[in-house]
């Protein structure tokens, strides 16, 4: 979904790569069900064990480029001899996506957690476990 960076374990971001849409509020909905997914992931929120992190695969990443690069292939953006700011000098679209505004929504449903390489947290206190506050900080509360 162009929101998680191979190489940067923990990293998501919004608008990456092919995650432009017609409409922001789609894209925006849709990463952030992602993200927020893997936050959960991470805390082992939802009966998972916690984990320390999530590093997206570069076969996962190397399927998503093919596939937008297969889908944009056919679109107006490639056709017809188009040259837009969308383009990299070597005609390659990287700033929206090739499907639908419903493909997208879709894509952020349900994080997949087999498309990551995650590492299991150790078993010590987390900042997950803390309630309104981080084990860093002292507790004021008596």
């Amino acid at each position: 979904m162009g929101a998680s960076i191979n190489g940067f374990p923990n990293a998501f971001m919004m608008w990456g790569p092919n995650s432009g849409t017609g409409c922001n509020f789609v894209m925006v909905e849709a990463q952030l069900n992602y993200v927020i997914q893997a936050v959960r992931a991470l805390c082992g929120t939802g009966g998972g064990k916690r984990l320390a992190s999530l590093d997206i695969r570069p076969d996962v990443v190397d399927r998503w480029k093919a596939e937008m690069t297969e889908t944009m292939s056919h679109s107006t953006w490639t056709q017809g001899g188009c040259n837009s700011w969308y383009q990299d000098p070597t005609g390659e679209i990287h700033a929206i996506y090739g499907g639908s505004m419903r493909g997208f929504l879709a894509r952020g449903k349900r994080l997949d957690l087999s498309i990551f390489d995650a590492v299991p947290a150790p078993e010590v206190p987390h900042v997950c476990d803390v309630k309104g506050g981080s084990p860093w900080v002292a507790s004021t509360a008596k």
